[in-house]
């Protein structure tokens, strides 16, 4: 079981991540990966989509910790950003209807080269994040991402 950070180790771990501590970060993102992905799946209801939520999250709130003024408001502060990436993901869902005549061709079912690089980078970030875990966390973590591997 994961040990819950106190009050006093969070303000600390933000201000060292906020000098550039990734180790820091790295311990900050493990408190609260439960968190952003249970929150991001109450909005999305998909654990994919949730996953990816959070990351965006995570990396957006890395990126702009020279803004956070008080450590202090940090678990509030992430959950406004899981919360902005839920709502552009969700709004991203909308689709136009288009009669399958009105179409010039119909879109390959093989994947672009872009999105297959995409994947393996994003297969790449997930396989390293694990091995960062402790043994207890990787097993649970490495069965998730058998399943994310095989789709």
């Amino acid at each position: 079981m994961k040990k819950k950070l106190k009050p006093e180790e969070l303000t600390q771990l933000v201000i060292q991540s906020q000098a550039g501590d990734l180790n820091a970060y790295s311990k900050i993102v493990r408190n609260f990966q439960d968190m952003a992905v249970g929150y991001s799946y109450s909005i999305l209801g998909s654990f994919q989509l949730a996953e990816d939520a959070a990351q965006e999250a995570f990396i957006e709130a890395y990126l702009n910790l020279s803004k956070l003024r008080s450590p202090t408001v940090f678990p509030g502060w992430l959950k406004k950003i899981i919360f902005k990436h839920c709502d552009r993901f969700t709004r991203g869902k909308r689709f136009a209807i288009v009669a399958l005549e009105d179409t010039d061709e119909l879109a390959s079912i093989h994947p672009e080269p872009t999105q297959i690089a995409l994947e393996n980078e994003v297969k790449d970030i997930v396989h390293y994040s694990i091995q960062t875990l402790p043994e207890g966390d990787r097993t649970t973590k490495l069965a998730i991402s058998r399943n994310f591997a095989r789709r």
